[in-house]
């Protein structure tokens, strides 16, 4: 799978399933491991090079304990300590702190000590535990960075010298106003919801959002999570040279760095496996390279996907089976040299407009109101139908009305070109009517450049513009990798453009036969309409405000028509 190149390593026609458990709950350690070595091996003969797992699915693997009992860090040999979980409580847990003393390091996970083990005839339980395992991206984020939100925000550590309970609301509110880099395909929720966070949420915290911690956390806490915060920006580089890898082994050396210092900070009882792993991050980055070679949200996202299929309240096994033989199937068929054109489009552009509902299903009405949807116009003396959106989302030749097909044209009729965009708040536009084309440096210079950006800048057209609407060069584009072509019933910009035509046409209409079909008379009722419709809020808002519910349709309708 490796020497598949990166784009193409998670595409589901190039993922192999492992197996399926359908059942009421999780199944244990044993019914695990029956399930994944005693039919598979018994038919074929495999070597596991390498894996990439979250910690139970690691600890499985491996043959070692669970993460929270001794000896239960895969990558080194750490029995761990135990501590009451509580004061007054009798009740205690397996901690994991470092020692400074190069005699009592704890030794690394190898095949020097493994492959002696397996040859005893009666090895000790601690001593048949385990091999080397890799560090992952999800038990970093998921687990390093939740528990420093959790002990930062949760009311149970109110009372503490690092909490910072009584600042969550107002930080949380900064961090809405944060500008994070136009590569994030999916923005954070609130930080009040911290407790339900997706691991990649966590990540853009981790890596983004020290700047606004730092005026929250004590002087102290922020410096000791800003060592955790420069190590992963590293980790995580597209290029790693030998001085990153020492600046990420910084995190566990002894003097006054993140591991040592944060059992002081939190005490030992704090100081558990999600956080001893962090000791590894060095080893595995040489080892292995970048963190996010080995990441493992690219196959929880296809599980994802084939979770969502099924629909059914028995034979989900089954279900899930048949649906991905389907769905390998079908890419195979599409990907074939003679399959249509005109067919496997309209595949993708069903198959983008589900991803685009996925990839907002968490925005609220509030987020899509810092939108700016725009689109571009022909406006004709005698208004023409637009034939290739009926074409396309027709769902029939008779949802055309007859007079829409088989207007009648006036001969060399002249036609003017508009190009609008609008916030909550206002509306602009651009009357393109000296013939220009539509190129990309005429896009650039004339609409974006002299108009768009101006606009968007004025904080008058815009609500909260730092949140949403702007981002690094002012203005964050959705482009072809995030919206869907053909879909006009998601551009609602395309509602503003029939309101206008249907208002234009009729006041053309009532124009002298000489004065409907002038390009002038045209351009004098285009801007008068448009400056009619300039402050109309109640419309731009209702608009911008029924994006879930087209989002929904298109939901419902599984990608295809919708009646927008």
């Amino acid at each position: 799978m490796n020497e598949i190149n990166r784009s193409d390593r998670y595409k589901l026609q190039n993922c192999i399933f492992g197996g399926v458990w359908p059942g009421p709950q999780k199944p244990s350690r044993e019914q695990m491991l029956a399930m994944s070595f005693k039919r598979s091996i018994r038919e074929t003969e495999s070597f596991l090079i390498g894996a990439t797992c979250d910690k139970p699915a690691q600890a499985l693997v491996q043959n070692t304990p669970e993460p929270i009992a001794k000896l239960g860090c895969g990558r080194c040999e750490i029995p761990g300590v135990t501590v009451p979980s509580r004061e007054a409580i009798n009740h205690h847990i397996r901690v994991f702190p470092l020692s400074s003393k190069a005699d009592n390091k704890a030794e690394c996970r190898s095949n020097q000590n493994y492959d002696p083990i397996m040859t005893m005839d009666s090895p000790t339980e601690d001593q048949r535990k385990g091999y080397l395992g890799k560090y992952s991206l999800h038990n970093l984020y998921g687990g390093a960075m939740k528990k420093l939100l959790k002990l930062w925000f949760l009311e149970d550590f109110k009372r503490s010298n690092w909490s910072c309970f009584t600042k969550l609301t107002i930080l949380s509110k900064t961090l809405s106003h944060y500008r994070y880099p136009s590569t994030t395909s999916r923005t954070p929720r609130p930080l009040v919801k911290f407790h339900r966070f997706k691991a990649n949420e966590l990540r853009l915290i981790l890596l983004f959002a020290a700047p606004v911690f730092k005026h929250y956390l004590t002087s102290t806490i922020y410096k000791n999570y800003l060592l955790l915060v420069f190590a992963l920006h590293l980790a995580e580089s597209r290029s790693l040279r030998s001085e990153d890898i020492e600046d990420i082994q910084f995190l566990s050396n002894p003097r006054n760095t993140f591991l040592y210092e944060y059992p002081l900070l939190y005490t030992d009882h704090h100081n558990q496996q999600v956080m001893h792993s962090i000791d590894h991050v060095a080893q595995s980055v040489q080892n292995y390279g970048q963190l996010s070679n080995y990441s493992t949200y690219n196959f929880e996202s296809v599980l994802g996907m084939l979770r969502a299929t099924v629909h059914s309240t028995k034979h989900h096994a089954k279900e899930i089976a048949n649906t991905t033989n389907l769905l390998r199937l079908t890419i195979r068929n599409t990907l074939a040299d003679d399959f249509n054109n005109e067919l496997k489009s309209t595949l993708e552009q069903i198959q983008n407009r589900l991803w685009l509902c996925d990839w907002l299903k968490d925005w609220t009405v509030e987020d899509f109101l810092h939108l700016a949807p725009s689109g571009e116009f022909y406006v004709w003396t005698a208004r023409r139908p637009n034939y290739q959106n009926d074409r396309i989302w027709a769902r029939s030749i008779e949802d055309i009305e007859k007079d829409q097909r088989y207007r009648e044209m006036a001969k060399n009729q002249s036609c003017i070109g508009i190009f609008i965009v609008f916030t909550c708040k206002r509306l602009l536009w651009v009357i393109k009517d000296k013939g220009e084309s539509w190129t990309d440096q005429y896009f650039r210079d004339i609409i974006l450049t002299q108009n768009v950006f101006l606009f968007l800048k004025n904080e008058d057209n815009v609500i909260e513009p730092d949140e949403h609407l702007l981002q690094d060069n002012y203005v964050k584009f959705w482009g072809n990798d995030n919206w869907p072509g053909n879909s006009p019933d998601l551009n609602v910009a395309e509602r503003i453009g029939s309101i206008f035509k249907d208002e234009v046409e009729k006041q053309m209409l009532s124009e002298t036969w000489y004065n409907r079909y002038h390009v002038d008379t045209l351009k004098m009722h285009i801007e008068n309409v448009l400056t009619s419709m300039k402050e109309d809020t109640e419309l731009f808002e209702t608009l911008l405000c029924s994006y879930p519910s087209r989002l929904r349709a298109v939901k419902t309708a599984n990608g295809r028509h919708t009646d927008y």
